[in-house]
């Protein structure tokens, strides 16, 4: 599932953007729009995209500005921008764009963005960079036996090491976070503070999750069964 943001103040153009990207790009996607770049600085919500597509001229708060804040907080957010103001192009730069974007052209190159941006996906889809306090980390999915939450800080734990991300890296992958992005890797959420990866569960029973390296996991009775089910879906997917 991708989801993705428009922020443009011209209606006009919130609606052809989205025409566009249901009628072109096939991909299982959410689209949520905003005429008012203040509301969409006020949401909640705004770090959990996957790709925003800003208009850079909008009133209150610039495209500049938004793409400033969430690359701050994720500078994993694909930002499309979205004008005619080629002047500003150098300039965008600055906040990394994956795409710059003419409104005249939007029919063709709002669908040509979003098909790189799919290609480049499934060309790292196997890796994952983390930060710590002290290095980078490039570690594959099949490699992290689980994320752990403990307080304001997330910890990984691989089949070699257990890692502590940098506080920056925990605001940008919270427990939510991380299950949508590693769910389609085989991981289930066994509790709020546990996402593990299926890969080295060893059983499963009405109080616990016992790992393949002998970790036990607590879980609560009643969220058992569920978690049995997503276990049973992963072996299937795996046949």
């Amino acid at each position: 599932m991708i989801k993705i943001a428009i922020v443009d103040d011209e209606e006009v153009m919130l609606r052809k953007v989205t025409r566009i990207i249901n009628e072109g790009f096939n991909q299982e996607k959410t689209i949520r729009t905003y005429n008012k770049s203040t509301d969409f600085f006020k949401d909640e919500e705004k770090f959990n995209f996957d790709v925003v597509f800003l208009d850079i001229d909008m009133p209150d708060i610039t495209g500049f500005e938004l793409a400033e804040v969430l690359k701050s907080v994720d500078n994993e957010i694909t930002i499309i921008f979205v004008s005619n103001m080629e002047h500003l192009v150098f300039k965008a730069f600055e906040y990394q764009p994956f795409r710059f974007i003419r409104k005249d052209t939007a029919d063709e190159d709002v669908i040509s963005a979003l098909n790189a941006y799919m290609k480049e996906i499934d060309s790292t889809k196997d890796y994952f960079i983390f930060q710590t306090n002290d290095y980078e980390l490039k570690v594959l999915a099949n490699d992290i036996i689980y994320f752990e939450s403990m307080g304001h800080d997330i910890y990984m734990k691989t089949a070699t090491d257990y890692f502590k991300l940098k506080r920056s890296e925990t605001k940008a992958n919270n427990m939510q976070k991380l299950s949508q992005r590693f769910e389609a890797k085989g991981f289930v959420r066994v509790h709020k503070s546990y996402l593990l990866n299926c890969k080295y569960i060893f059983v499963i029973n009405r109080t616990a999750v016992v790992l393949k390296n002998n970790d036990i996991i607590r879980i609560n009775p009643h969220n058992a069964n569920e978690i049995k089910s997503k276990y049973q879906e992963y072996l299937m997917s795996e046949k």
